[in-house]
């Protein structure tokens, strides 16, 4: 799991309130293990595949597999604007 210092340093009740649901949602048992971990190996409160693909909060749960896969920063840039220019 991977979770942010999101409001941390500037704590207020919507950062607080933010912080638990996305807290919440990586440690919910059907995050930790998902009941189809086959095609699910990422989890988080919310997933946005527009703009980038990014869990808003930066808070999500995955799997080795997922961690493996995932791009270099370099060849990351590269997909993103081959993707968003389409």
């Amino acid at each position: 799991s991977y979770i942010h210092n999101k409001g941390s340093y500037h704590p207020n009740r919507d950062n607080i309130n933010w912080r638990k649901h996305m807290l919440n949602a990586i440690l919910h048992p059907d995050c930790l293990s998902p009941p189809d971990g086959i095609q699910c190996d990422v989890c988080g409160l919310h997933f946005y595949p527009i703009w980038s693909i990014f869990f808003p909060g930066n808070f999500w749960t995955s799997d080795c597999s997922y961690i493996q896969r995932l791009l270099t920063t370099m060849y990351y840039q590269r997909q993103l604007e081959e993707i968003n220019n389409k």
